[in-house]
């Protein structure tokens, strides 16, 4: 949710706009259409915002994905909902040991960058300073970058640096691969 919600304006948001629920919905009506969206946030809140529309959802930027629930024919009531589960796109993910380590690096950068913030998930840590100072902000990032990556050393995970952010999280994961996997599921099942 940060392309079609500006992260600015997400960040102040109690609940996703009703026209974007609206136009979602009404798009994954067709049985011509497969909607998916992915997304950077947590689970919890994707299934919170979106969880009952017919879609394909991507949670951390594709660490985690969930096919649309399926609906009885019988009633297309809330309750007629099956609750889908999701589904991870890297297995035996254990990263507890290195986010610790890391976890501290950019608490450190928090306190010395005025109206930035750190975001932990579940496997993906981020700073964000879009409301910083830009300058200052811009070599406080490289700065974290380069401590970061090496402090995770051999760890398997990726940091970047884009968007007013510093990123970590699990390596080979993307939005693009999850799309992909879900594109291959959709196929077999076709098939």
């Amino acid at each position: 949710l940060g392309t079609l919600i500006d992260y600015s304006h997400f960040v102040s948001l109690e609940h996703l706009l009703p026209s974007v629920r609206r136009n979602l919905a009404e798009i994954a009506a067709s049985p011509q259409n497969t909607v998916i969206v992915c997304s950077g946030r947590e689970r919890a809140l994707m299934n919170e915002w979106l969880g009952d529309l017919p879609i394909w959802l991507v949670a951390e930027n594709g660490l985690f994905i969930r096919p649309p629930p399926a609906v009885s024919d019988a009633a297309m009531s809330a309750e007629a909902v099956a609750e889908p589960e999701w589904e991870m796109s890297k297995e035996d993910l254990d990263l507890a040991k290195e986010y610790s380590s890391l976890k501290p690096v950019f608490k450190y950068f928090e306190a010395r960058t005025p109206d930035s913030f750190t975001e932990v998930q579940e496997y993906t840590m981020t700073w964000h300073f879009q409301s910083a100072d830009e300058e200052f902000a811009e070599v406080q990032a490289g700065d974290l970058q380069a401590h970061l990556v090496k402090v995770s050393g051999h760890a398997p995970v990726e940091v970047s640096l884009d968007m007013k952010r510093v990123e970590v999280r699990p390596y080979g994961v993307s939005k693009g691969a999850a799309t992909a996997t879900i594109l291959e599921k959709i196929q077999a099942e076709e098939a």
